[in-house]
């Protein structure tokens, strides 16, 4: 058996209880930015009034809300 220290145990419980945390932020924080990169994806952004807007419709020439111009989503 190896000797260990409370004072011991209780740091390495901790580094690791902190490393796990840390971890899991980078996690989530990686998730979150992909979410916004695929939402930003699906925004359109019009050619006329360079309003950006989700469309309502699965249409591929959706109109601008604001002035009614049609234009084309951004497919790459």
């Amino acid at each position: 058996m190896i000797p260990v220290s409370l004072r011991t145990l209780i740091s390495v419980g901790l580094g690791i209880l902190l490393g796990l945390l840390f971890l899991l932020w980078l996690l989530e924080e990686f998730r979150r930015s992909q979410l916004e990169t695929r939402e930003q994806k699906k925004r359109v952004r019009c050619r006329l009034c360079f309003f950006e807007f989700d469309p309502a419709t699965d249409l591929l020439n959706p109109c601008c809300p604001r002035c009614q111009a049609v234009n084309q989503r951004n497919l790459s």
